[in-house]
């Protein structure tokens, strides 16, 4: 069995990199690296859009670190192969491989299935996040072009909720609909499965050499939230410096720290003010953009992991698995995955939140006509107990026993049921399904012609005419510096086959050449290149006989 995934975002390890930002990139590439460690799959082939420029990322360039740099260093070349779009096919030949997608890309690619095999294939799309922008367009196009082998993971019992009620919606809107036959339109499998975390990585550090490392005092009560600092997509962190200054007039010795990714340090900048006016600037401290090898040792640093998420964008909390994998107790809202996470009074405590019916009308009403987004418009309308948010941290704050009592029961919870070893497992009974599914079901694609969008059929008429195989073409001879200007534009270009493809093709065409005749038994980089000497005027189209 083999997994193919579309691009990769690499991850830092000293500053945070593409695949470190967000915390489905993150859950995606932890996922991908599970099913290779684990030996879940024999390979994963990385597909990379190299459209425009054909094999550019295939390989480094100049000495550069290339595409999946960090997956292929751990795994190394066998196991991880990279592979341009338009070889897609190549992985899907022995249908033993699925596509693992994030979302509504589901949508995408089964949009593009029949181009990137000659056939079908199964695709895994785990939702990271419920909400999707354009959220009824995205569910409605993902039931007109599913397969009954295609599975959408909810990693939350909540998220599954949701996603079983859009589905119901989007079936009953597009019904009414002619002549689309919603009754014999096959439906994503919704399964449940939660998301896991390392628990070789995030385990308890000295915690002495990690609050050195911050600028901690041993004698401090670290409260730490770590996650995006956002309250547009994450959580309002207002409420949190509130109770944090109503316990540091109890416990002076309290800390909160708050780190995480925020590029542009607006909110962070905002939460410091706010942590002035609040009276508590001596107890704040705000670390943003962390590097994601530092983060375990922040957790080491701290006594007690706080999350109030407030978001429809948060759908599990990979934050929280890391914090108990560590040892630490959890104070969260009962929100969404939390709660499959964390067991109330237990590994720690679940801070009860509010919802806003009318409020959630409005939403519905004009999502896509608000100016600000609407998750964070709910939000804003979403309330955190602040008032059990206080007490529950001064209960832990307290009492060292009960801190260890819950982290210690939180450590153990995570390496029952969220460890990586066992929910891979998953995974693999998951894909091997599917692809038992998809190799007794029929070819949905019956003709090789098969397009949704065919923007040949579409747009040539823009176009006066069609380049076509008869086309005769030439070097341009009046051109000022000739073969020695082509050189010096080919010298701003990146990949080297290219290049080559480039300066092959214009020494031919020093004599009329069809466009047939250059093409006859090539390959796509020189089709490239003979678009290009015709694009940029170094050739020219003569006129027909």
């Amino acid at each position: 069995m083999k997994l193919a995934v579309k691009g990769w975002p690499n991850r830092g390890v000293d500053v945070l990199g593409v695949g470190e930002g967000h915390g489905a990139a993150v859950a995606q590439t932890d996922l991908v690296k599970a099913a290779l460690e684990f030996n879940v799959v024999e390979a994963v082939h990385v597909l990379v859009d190299d459209i425009h420029s054909p094999g550019m990322y295939l390989h480094p360039v100049d000495g550069r670190d290339g595409i999946a740099h960090d997956l292929i260093q751990q795994f190394g070349p066998d196991r991880v192969l990279i592979t341009s779009l338009l070889n897609a096919h190549s992985c899907f030949r022995e249908r033993d491989c699925l596509l693992l997608a994030g979302g509504s890309e589901l949508t995408y690619y089964a949009t593009a299935r029949p181009y990137l095999a000659n056939g079908s294939f199964p695709i895994c799309s785990i939702l990271y996040a419920v909400k999707w922008d354009m959220l009824f367009a995205a569910y409605t196009y993902t039931k007109l072009l599913c397969q009954p082998y295609d599975v959408l993971v909810a990693p939350s019992a909540a998220g599954r909720e949701a996603v079983e009620a859009i589905l119901g919606v989007t079936s009953n809107l597009t019904a009414k609909s002619q002549p689309v036959d919603t009754v014999s339109m096959p439906s994503p499998q919704l399964v449940n499965i939660p998301l896991g975390v390392d628990e070789n990585r995030f385990i308890a550090r000295d915690r002495e050499l990690a609050r050195k490392q911050f600028d901690i005092p041993d004698t401090a009560i670290v409260i730490l939230y770590l996650g995006r600092i956002t309250e547009h997509f994450k959580a309002d962190l207002e409420p949190l410096l509130l109770a944090t200054s109503k316990l540091v007039r109890e416990m002076p010795e309290v800390c909160l720290v708050l780190s995480g990714q925020d590029t542009q340090q607006v909110y962070s900048r905002m939460l410091s003010e706010l942590g002035t006016v609040n009276g508590i600037s001596e107890n704040l401290r705000i670390i943003p953009n962390i590097a994601p090898r530092l983060k375990p040792f922040l957790y080491s640093a701290a006594d007690i992991f706080v999350s109030p998420v407030d978001n429809i964008q948060e759908t599990f909390g990979l934050a929280l698995l890391e914090a108990m994998a560590s040892g630490l107790p959890v104070v969260a809202s009962d929100w969404s995955g939390y709660r499959d996470i964390i067991e109330d009074g237990k590994e720690g405590f679940l801070i009860p939140t509010y919802w806003n019916s009318p409020v959630a009308k409005i939403a519905s009403h004009f999502a896509t006509m608000m100016s600000m987004s609407n998750e964070y418009y709910l939000a804003q309308r979403t309330i955190v107990d602040t008032n059990l948010l206080y007490d529950r941290l001064r209960l832990l704050a307290a009492s060292p026993e009960l801190r260890r009592e819950c982290g210690a029961l939180g450590k153990a919870r995570v390496e029952k049921l969220f460890a990586w070893r066992l929910v891979i497992e998953k995974f693999r009974n998951l894909w091997l399904q599917q692809l038992e599914e998809f190799r007794a079901a029929p070819n949905p694609f019956t003709s090789p012609d098969h397009v949704c969008f065919d923007h040949d059929a579409i747009f040539r008429r823009y176009a006066s005419q069609s380049l076509t195989v008869d086309c005769r073409i030439a070097a341009d001879k009046n051109l000022p510096g000739g073969a020695e200007l082509l050189r010096n534009r080919l010298g701003y270009m990146l990949n080297p086959s290219l290049i080559d493809a480039i300066e092959m093709i214009f020494e031919k065409c020093s004599a009329p050449q069809t466009v047939g005749e250059l093409l006859k038994d090539s390959d796509r980089i020189t089709a490239e290149a003979v678009l290009w000497l015709l694009k940029k005027g170094f050739c020219h189209l003569l006129p027909a006989f």
